[in-house]
């Protein structure tokens, strides 16, 4: 942990997304290309969100950029 006892980041892989279903991911900032990090399980059912001021640090899985991303950062999409 960082000092003051908060963590500084959390390390997150991107997942395969898998047609139709739902996630929450980000858009890369080197390439601008949007990839998955976490599966929405609640798939339309109650609306979940991120809170806090953490952060994920998450490699690209289009270009390899590794960079840190806020929580705020995530956004909802279904994969085409």
């Amino acid at each position: 942990m960082a000092a003051g006892g908060r963590a500084r980041n959390v390390v997150a892989s991107p997942l395969s997304a898998v047609e139709g279903d739902q996630y929450f991911g980000l858009n890369c900032v080197a390439c601008r290309e949007q990839f998955a990090v976490l599966n929405d399980v609640a798939q339309d059912q109650a609306p979940v969100t991120a809170v806090g001021s953490g952060f994920l640090h998450v490699t690209c899985p289009y270009c390899a950029a590794e960079r840190l991303y806020a929580l705020g950062d995530l956004k909802l999409f279904r994969q085409p």
